[in-house]
């Protein structure tokens, strides 16, 4: 409704900028931010077809092609699709030559939509025809419309923003409704087809040839008596209590706490939510839009206990988005150390501490927990960057080729897992070699401020795999 000015307003506007050097278009849709949306003012002459020509600031179209066959058709978009907030939108087209067939179309289509086609032949493209009188609704097959035009006629184009319907004029006088349902963002478009074929375009940059005004009279006049008239049935109380209670609603729901206060106060009103938990809201909406959805719901957990266990649906949603967030980089998922285990066999004949020590557990592929030192045909390692290695058996009676390395290393006096074995071989005739060993701290490698690069990450993980493998065969 805002989109709307007064009738009176808009004639004295228009009479005014006749005279003076004013900008009509701002006049017509006073409403459009042009820095945010701007208003179409000329054709593109870049969004064109090869056969269409531009000149007189690109407001006059006429046609360079063969024209053999509806092939040769060729159009034209303007700079910029039609802004929402004016409402209603209108332009005119004056056919200044019909050309050797007059096969001209004027409308509108969605950007992308083929160039080398009249308008309304495509998807998302539709076209008034000054050959036959008929419209064209995003089909080959059109219907009869209005009366054909010619050379010298002025046809205007009117897209009501308010019910998505289009209407054409032929020389100021209303066609009627030739389009309904239409989608948003589309473009004045205008097409020819055989050689000769000129037009000029008038944006609103002059004054129309149809009386656009009383249009935009009878528009506001409408959306005014359709709130009046407005009535709300089945809802206990008065009108102006539910009304102050639904924009109290709205400001609590979106956690604008001082302003719902505000209004709170101003209409003697209360709400049931704590301002607390509204600010706790904020929190978490902050970081579920900054991508930090492990944050967001360990403060969801921690803030309202139940609620994801609860709705089963809703934490799935918010894993799912997690998980791509972390393959873009924003997230991160932190591998902590595992509990306490019992020793294994093999901890046991590697000097390992079992169930007195904390290691940390390296995720396989599978998604099951493998330990540094177990035993198996096949086990990866997967480290927080995302990196897997698998380790395949080596020896032939089908024992893990990592158990070997492990034995090695073990008689050495050190295993994978960064600990001293316990038992240290008392041999003396070749002393094993002193070698230092980096253990591996996930701690290290996480996503901080310092160090955002995943690609340096795991250039740091290949690294310290590279020393350790090197350290292994230096001992053997």
């Amino acid at each position: 409704m805002a989109a709307f000015t007064s009738n009176v307003d808009v004639k004295m506007d228009l009479k005014v900028s006749n005279s003076a050097n004013v900008d009509r278009l701002k006049l017509l849709y006073p409403m459009v931010n042009e820095e945010e949306t701007p208003l179409p003012r000329s054709w593109s002459p870049k969004d064109k077809f090869n056969y269409i020509g531009l000149s007189q600031n690109n407001l006059r179209v006429h046609y360079k092609g063969h024209g053999k066959t509806h092939k040769d058709a060729a159009s034209v978009r303007a700079t910029h699709p039609i802004p929402p907030a004016c409402g209603l939108y209108y332009f005119e087209v004056k056919i200044v030559s019909k050309g050797r067939d007059g096969y001209m179309g004027i409308g509108l289509s969605a950007q992308g939509v083929n160039m080398n086609r009249l308008p309304g032949w495509d998807k998302h493209s539709y076209g008034y025809h000054g050959d036959d009188g008929h419209s064209f609704c995003s089909s080959g097959t059109g219907q009869p419309y209005g009366p054909t035009f010619t050379t010298g006629d002025v046809i205007g184009c009117g897209v009501n923003l308010i019910d998505n319907t289009c209407f054409y004029t032929k020389n100021g006088h209303h066609l009627g409704t030739a389009f309904t349902d239409l989608p948003a963002n589309l473009y004045p478009t205008v097409g020819l087809q055989t050689p000769g074929e000129i037009v000029d375009a008038n944006f609103g940059q002059a004054p129309f040839v149809f009386n656009i005004e009383d249009i935009i009279l009878e528009l506001k006049q409408n959306c005014q008596n359709t709130i009046l008239n407005y009535q709300l049935h089945g809802l206990p109380g008065d009108p102006q209590d539910i009304l102050r209670h639904m924009v109290s609603s709205y400001l609590v729901h979106h956690g604008y706490c001082v302003t719902a206060q505000a209004f709170a106060k101003e209409t003697h009103q209360t709400f049931d939510e704590e301002i607390t938990s509204i600010i706790n809201r904020q929190k978490i909406l902050k970081l579920v839009l900054a991508g930090r959805l492990g944050e967001a719901i360990e403060t969801t957990s921690r803030l309202y206990p139940g609620l994801l266990s609860h709705n089963r649906n809703l934490l799935f949603l918010l894993k799912c988005r997690q998980f791509v967030e972390m393959v873009n980089g924003t997230d991160s998922a932190m591998v902590g150390p595992s509990p306490p285990s019992p020793p294994t066999t093999d901890d046991l004949m590697n000097g390992g501490g079992g169930g007195g020590e904390t290691r940390n557990t390296r995720i396989c592929s599978c998604g099951n927990g493998v330990a540094v030192n177990g035993s198996g045909t096949r086990k990866a390692t997967k480290y927080q960057n995302g990196n897997t290695r698998h380790h395949k058996p080596s020896s032939p009676n089908g024992s893990n080729g990592a158990a070997a390395s492990d034995s090695t290393a073990a008689s050495n006096g050190h295993s994978l897992n960064g600990t001293n074995n316990l038992n240290p071989p008392s041999s003396t005739t070749n002393p094993p070699k002193t070698t230092t060993t980096t253990e591996y701290k996930p701690s290290t490698f996480s996503t901080t401020a310092a160090d955002p690069s995943p690609t340096r990450r795991r250039y740091d993980l290949l690294t310290f795999d590279r020393r350790r493998s090197e350290q292994v065969t230096e001992n053997q």
